[in-house]
This record gives structure tokens, C-alpha cells and sequence, in this order.
């Protein structure tokens, strides 16, 4: 096989075929992600003070994002919010008043970031009487243009009302801007 190669090699550089890598410009570089952008901002929907758990971490009262704000939710689709008072089971760090309130009716977050991976820890609890079923509130949700869970049922997931649930998921930033839309449709993009 050896002489067949210089043959090959041979008869493409005489047919001026062969691969000429000064036609070719420099590839465009991928933009790559820092591991972790070390970012943290707890949020706590709906609430309208700042929270702080029992392992210290303060969670900041709902705001609505612009101006200053370099996060919150949006102005056009701020959705409702609501509060309740019954006993939230399957809590860590004391984060009781963490599941008693809510934004809902399909809101939007802006969270201002640099590029990077961001993990994003969601607190959902089904606390509504009327939708506290399986099937009684079945949403979906995107983060960063990518679809983090479609057909969610809240109370399905945690099995009971008045019951924490909690969902972690990693999505990556790469335009300074992570966004976060909820939707009650069976899918999001």
C-alpha cells in the first residue's frame, strides 16, 4: 500500500487536486463558557420582602425588571401573585415562606447575566384548593430560549398539596440576557 499512496498523493498534486489549505480562512472560533458564572440571585415570586433561611442565604422580594433592575419579571407579562398560610411539608432550611407565595398566570423573568452555565433551582408547591389534583394545573417553561420541562404538574410531582418541589436544571447564557417563561400550554419554546 505504500507505493499506491505516493501514487494518489502524486496524481492529485499533478491534477492540481490536492487539498490547498490557503483557500481555506481561519475557522471561526466557538464562543466558549466560563464552568459556572459565579452569579447568585435568589428570588423569592411573589413576595414582597426579602426572606432570609436558616443557612443564611437571603432570597430578595419580587421586583419587576428595567431601570436599575437588572432582573425581575416582565412588566407586559408580570402574571398574578398570591399567598397562603398553610404548612409547607418537605422544606429545607426553615424556607417555609418560600412556597407561600407565588407568581402565576404565565409570567416572564429577565435575569441580566454573563455568558455562561447557570444552574437554576425552581420551588414549586401546588397550594391553589381548586387546581391541588393531578391534572388540576399543568404548565410548561423555557429558560434561555431552551424548553426546560413541558406538561409539569406540580402536584402530581410533589404527590400532595401543600407539598415542596423542587427542580434543578442547567442551561447555558450566551447573550447577557437568561430568560424565563412560563406558559400553560402543553409546550414552550
Amino acid at each position: 500500500y505504500y507505493d499506491e499512496s505516493w501514487t494518489v498523493m502524486s496524481l492529485l498534486m499533478l491534477s492540481d487536486n490536492f487539498l490547498d489549505y490557503n483557500l481555506y480562512g481561519s475557522p471561526t472560533p466557538t464562543p466558549t463558557l466560563s464552568a459556572y458564572a459565579p452569579l447568585t440571585i435568589r428570588v423569592d415570586a411573589g413576595s414582597v420582602t426579602n426572606v432570609v433561611d436558616s443557612a443564611g442565604a437571603t432570597w430578595f422580594a419580587d421586583q419587576q425588571f428595567g431601570g436599575a433592575n437588572n432582573w425581575g419579571y416582565d412588566a407586559t407579562n408580570q402574571g398574578s401573585t398570591s399567598t397562603y398560610t398553610a404548612t409547607i411539608s418537605n422544606t429545607l432550611n426553615n424556607q417555609q415562606a418560600l412556597y407561600e407565595t407565588e407568581r402565576w398566570g404565565n409570567p416572564t423573568y429577565h435575569f441580566t447575566v454573563p455568558s455562561g452555565y447557570y444552574q437554576l433551582l425552581f420551588k414549586f408547591c401546588e397550594n391553589y384548593d381548586p387546581d391541588s389534583h393531578a391534572g388540576g394545573r399543568v404548565f410548561s417553561f423555557s429558560a434561555a430560549g431552551v424548553p426546560v420541562t413541558t406538561n409539569l404538574d406540580v402536584f402530581a410531582a410533589a404527590g400532595a398539596e401543600h407539598k415542596a418541589y423542587d427542580l434543578l436544571v442547567t442551561v447555558a447564557s450566551t447573550t447577557g440576557q437568561l430568560d424565563v417563561l412560563f406558559s400553560d400550554r402543553k409546550s414552550v419554546v
